[in-house]
């Protein structure tokens, strides 16, 4: 397993590089060439991080039409082994590349023969939130504790979510869908945008928030080298609108609609806001949980069916052990890494 690094001052400039790397496909017209070249110029920055890109997505055959934006000598030099070190990209954001197995799955699902694409791994660590440009374009907005795989070929864009919570705004591309895969769970998109989620249970959630979404069941993949798969348990598809969501426990799949103003509470994380409505106490830590290394004890049992309200920095447990202690006189007390919470006296 290898593992390269590549260091990036700011967001902006992977943003811009993956943009640029995902026009190389369809290729560039003389004003955009010059248009990067003019980019590319600008900072050192720049043609590092494009270079470095270029060369982890395999783009060296189309950097060779670019002679008079790209020199043959950077061209070549991508092209040469590097050491193995983790990806990183700023914030609590790192990125892994490492070699895959191979997949078998039905026609819908990806292509009929087998391949071993490379696989870049996106991490959120607790408390972080992180957007990425994909190399298609396709932007993720990943929220805290979150782990996602990302494989892009020709034919698929394959994410598959481990844990954690994202939002995906998927580029247009007809002919190579956009499929989440989530344990036994398959989300199949071309343009459109969705959240998706996989809480401490196993359970999935995603609700779509433009366009249509198809979920289906995805094939149970041999890991050890196995030289084929188990036959896929295929379950009726299910198309889900704008304003839909599901929640997938196991077999087991709930639809309902969402109203805006619902919508909205759910998309707040990426404000990095949380908004409670009513919930139980109890509800509400493990929510505040999620973006902190720090353990709530619920001492008293009353408490967690307490309802609470509010709006609050995801992350800023200290401004919700103040309002809880301003507007219902719970006492807490801190001991190393736990708090505890306990009913007024």
């Amino acid at each position: 397993m290898t593992n390269k690094v590549v260091p990036i001052q700011g967001e902006s400039v992977n943003d811009t590089a993956c943009l640029w790397i995902s026009k190389l496909d369809r290729g560039l017209s003389p004003s955009e060439r010059a248009e990067l070249g003019a980019w590319l110029d600008a900072a050192p920055d720049h043609e590092r991080v494009f270079l470095e890109l270029a060369r982890c997505w395999d783009k060296t055959d189309a950097l060779a039409l670019l002679a008079d934006v790209v020199p043959k000598a950077q061209r070549q030099a991508i092209k040469s082994p590097r050491s193995a070190k983790p990806w990183v990209w700023g914030g609590a954001l790192t990125v892994a590349a490492f070699a895959v197995f191979m997949f078998v799955s039905p026609t819908w699902l990806m292509p009929n023969k087998p391949y071993s694409p490379e696989v870049l791994t996106y991490e959120t660590a607790v408390g972080g939130l992180s957007r990425v440009v994909l190399v298609d374009g396709s932007v993720l907005t990943l929220n805290t504790d979150t782990r996602v795989e990302v494989t892009v070929t020709d034919d698929i864009r394959l994410l598959t979510l481990r844990s954690g919570e994202m939002h995906i705004d998927v580029a247009k591309d007809p002919g190579r869908p956009l499929q989440v895969w989530v344990k036994d769970t398959i989300f199949e998109a071309v343009g459109t945008q969705f959240n998706i989620r996989i809480d401490e249970s196993q359970h999935v959630e995603l609700l779509v928030t433009e366009g249509t979404v198809r979920v289906g069941v995805s094939p149970k993949v041999l890991l050890d080298g196995a030289s084929e798969a188990a036959k896929p348990i295929l379950l009726d598809d299910l198309y889900l609108a704008q304003g839909e969501r599901v929640i997938v426990e196991g077999k087991t799949r709930k639809v309902e609609s969402l109203v805006p103003s619902d919508i909205e509470v759910e998309l707040s994380w990426q404000n990095g806001n949380l908004v409670f409505r009513g919930e139980p106490l109890s509800e509400a830590i493990a929510e505040i949980s999620r973006y902190t290394s720090v353990e709530f004890v619920i001492v008293d049992e009353d408490l967690k069916a307490l309802r609470v309200a509010g709006l609050f920095k995801s992350g800023d447990v200290a401004g919700f052990l103040n309002s809880l202690e301003a507007n219902f006189a719970i006492r807490y007390e801190r001991n190393g890494n736990q708090t505890f919470l306990r009913s007024p006296e």
